[in-house]
Order: C-alpha cells, then structure tokens, then sequence
C-alpha cells in the first residue's frame, strides 16, 4: 500500500484466527494498514521493528495477558494509543487498563460501526498529540532563536571592543616575558664579569671582583625566586589572554550567520579522526579517554572548519564537564534515513530534561571546585550555530543505558560529480 494513501498502522492482537481475519478486512476496507500478532511476545517482537499509530488488543490471552501486553507496548512506545477489546465479565479489568494508559475499551462482541469510530476518535487524540509536540518544538525553536540573535549581537560588540586592546594586552606581556630574560642574562653576566675581575692580576680589580661575587651569592636565591614569579605570574597572564583571544574568536564565530566557505564534499571518518588526533587525551593531558567505532565511511557535504570547530568544541565540553578520569567518551559513525550521522555518548554525563533543552545556549558557568570562578560557556552554542549554516543538526538525548548523547546528522554528500565544487583537501595527494 502507498504510504500516502495510508490513513494510520494499525496491530491487532487476539488469539483468535477469525477475530484477526475479521478486523484486517474490515480495517483495511477503510484506508489501515494492518499487521496482526496472536500473543503478547509476538506482538512485542513485531511493534519493535515498525511503528503503529494504533493497537487493539484482546484482554483474554494465553500467555501474556492484555493487561501485560499494555504495559509491555506502553514502554516501548508512549504514543501508541491502545483500544482494549473485552468479553463479559472483565469490564473492570479493562477500566484498569484506561488507568495504564489504554485509550479506551469495547466489549465483545462489538458492532462494527462502534469500532469504526473508537478507531478514529483514538487516532485523532494521537494527531492531536503529535500536533501539541510539535507546536511545543516550534515554540522552544523560536525561544531558541531569539536567544541566539541577542547572543549574535552581543557576541559581535564584545569581539569588536575586546579584539584591539586584547592584542595590546598580550604584545605586553611578550614584551614583559622579554624583559625578564634580559634581566636574567644580565645577572648572568654580571657574575661572569665579577669572577673574570676577581681572577685578576690587578688587586683593585680583584677586590672590586670580590665584592660583586659577594652581592650575587647573597642575591642568588632571592633573584632566582623573582625570576621564576615573574615568569610563572606571566605565563599565567598570557594563558588568560589567550583564553580571552579565543572566547572572541568565538564571539566571532557565533556573530557569523550566513557561511564564509564553500561546503564541500568530505570523508566524515577521516574528518573526526584529525579531531581526535588534537584532543586532550592525544595531547597528553590525562584527559578523558575517546573510543571509537568507524564500521562505515559515509561522505557529507559540509563547511570542513565549521564541522571541525563544533566537534572540537564538543569534546572540549565533555573533557572539561567531567575532567576526572573515569568511563571513556565514545564516538560512533554511521548512516541514518541517508544521512551521516555522528553519535557522541558520555556514560557519565547526567543532564536533567531541562538541561538538556538550555544545553546549547550561550550561558555563564559557576565553577565551585574552583572557588567559584566564573566562565563563559558558549562552544555549544557556536557549535549548533556554525552547524546550522552547513545544513546540519545537532541534538542531545539520554542515552541508551545511562548518560548523555549528542547526535549530529549531517548532509549526504552531492551523487552529481559536476557538482562537488570543492574536493576534501584532506584527501588529495
């Protein structure tokens, strides 16, 4: 049947040949789908390869019983809606399956036209369902969107103010660093000249030697301690301004709505391996560790350095999130529905629903572990930002046994040859 001309999917359930054979015609008389199952196992192992709108089952089974069978379905499918079909007697059985989450009840046997219509009140409560869902997903989006255009103007203010000073700032502090080793040689210096003069053969040369020999040994260790401060309080400075350099590089890169590269066609695996490659746990910093699962090579068509910022800016993310050594980060690559799709798990990360719908806003993070510093959490934000002008997603969801995963699908790549406008620079040779 067309999917098109398909009004919903419907399984019924029932232990009876005739009882499936009779609602399959009659169903399919009136535009359904219909697929049929004779006990509760096997329409578990049957609803977890397709999807239905709709399910009636009989309340009277061997094995699994419809009340079982219910609860069974419900877990694995929320929405599905569920008409319970009942014979004398177990009236009260089926009100208790309403309780659980069955749509409603019709109690055998039934005439065909009071089916008809339970059928479609029930599927029009699933539409009307899906309609809030998605009006609630339109809602949050254009929640999403004034938040990032506020964000977008106020990125771009902040880099243009923050971008000249900031490189005055640090061509100082080079400066500074400078100083100091010029400082530290001409100690040197002064000490090689005192010992040349105290070896000598002119007396006064010796005595003035001496001399000069005495101030640098009494001076040594509190020279050196300075030195070492100042060095130590400069590097400290200038890692503070680099952090300052790329949170406007940042603020730059969220500023930027419309792409300033062609998209091209890449090799997605070849692409998240050079982000692995420069991650922290390559660079040896005792970060967390990645494992990763390449079984397929799909091709995407996207901006190169606007997929790398978001991946980058993703695993810094979970390497700082959780910057204990504990269970490994875990990437996986493969094809969904013709897209290339990057999975991003992290069995530690616990994110609340809440957390998960603020999770790529631009917001300021209170670090208490560190005497509450304050810092500015925008790579999420830029990295669904930046992926957005490529044509791709990127979402968070609970992951399958615990923990948090990121999803980010991608463009397929282009089939046409004449249009592939760029090639990977990664694979020409």
């Amino acid at each position: 049947m067309d999917d098109n001309k398909i009004k919903a999917r419907v399984l019924v359930i029932d232990d009876e040949q005739g009882m499936r054979d009779m609602l399959t015609f009659e169903l399919s008389r009136e535009g359904y789908e219909v697929d049929t199952a004779e006990n509760g196992a096997t329409a578990l192992r049957t609803a977890s390869d397709k999807t239905y709108d709709l399910a009636i089952c009989d309340l009277k089974m061997p094995g699994m019983d419809g009340v079982q069978t219910l609860a069974a379905l419900k877990k694995l499918d929320p929405d599905l809606e569920i008409i319970v079909a009942t014979g004398f007697g177990t009236v009260d059985t089926a009100i208790a399956c309403m309780k659980q989450g069955a749509y409603d009840y019709i109690q055998k046997p039934f005439a065909l036209n009071e089916l008809h219509a339970l059928v479609e009140q029930a599927l029009a409560k699933r539409r009307l369902k899906k309609k809030i869902a998605e009006l609630i997903s339109t809602r949050d989006q254009i929640v999403q969107s004034e938040k990032l255009a506020l964000a977008v103007q106020f990125a771009a203010a902040v880099a243009h103010e923050v971008n000249n000073p900031l490189g005055v700032v640090k061509a100082n502090i080079y400066s500074l660093q400078i100083y100091c080793r010029d400082v530290h040689n001409l100690w040197n210096l002064a000490k090689q000249a005192a010992r040349r003069l105290g070896a000598g053969q002119n007396p006064a040369d010796q005595h003035l030697g001496n001399l000069l020999l005495n101030v640098c040994d009494e001076g040594e260790e509190e020279m050196n301690y300075r030195m070492d401060d100042s060095s130590q309080v400069l590097r400290e400075c200038l890692d503070g301004v680099n952090r300052i350099a790329n949170l406007v590089i940042g603020f730059q890169s969220l500023a930027e709505t419309h792409q300033v590269a062609q998209p091209q066609d890449i090799d997605v695996n070849k692409l998240v391996q050079e982000c692995i490659d420069v991650s922290p746990e390559t660079a040896g910093s005792g970060a967390r560790k990645i494992r990763h699962d390449f079984e397929e090579a799909p091709r995407a068509r996207v901006v190169r350095q606007d997929l790398q910022t978001a991946l980058s800016n993703l695993l810094d993310y979970l390497h700082t999130s959780r910057p204990e050594k504990t269970e490994p980060i875990f990437i996986r690559i493969k094809t969904e529905a013709g897209r290339p799709c990057i999975e991003i798990s992290d069995p530690r990360l616990k994110l609340s629903e809440d957390e998960r719908l603020r999770i790529f806003d631009p917001r300021i993070d209170v670090n208490t572990r560190e005497g509450r510093t304050m810092r500015m959490e925008i790579g999420l934000a830029i990295a669904h930002q930046i992926l957005q002008r490529s044509d791709a997603e990127m979402s968070v969801h609970p992951g399958k046994t615990g923990g948090t995963t990121f999803r980010i699908f991608l463009a397929p790549a282009t089939k046409d040859e004449s249009l592939k406008v760029l090639p990977d620079p990664a694979c020409v040779t």
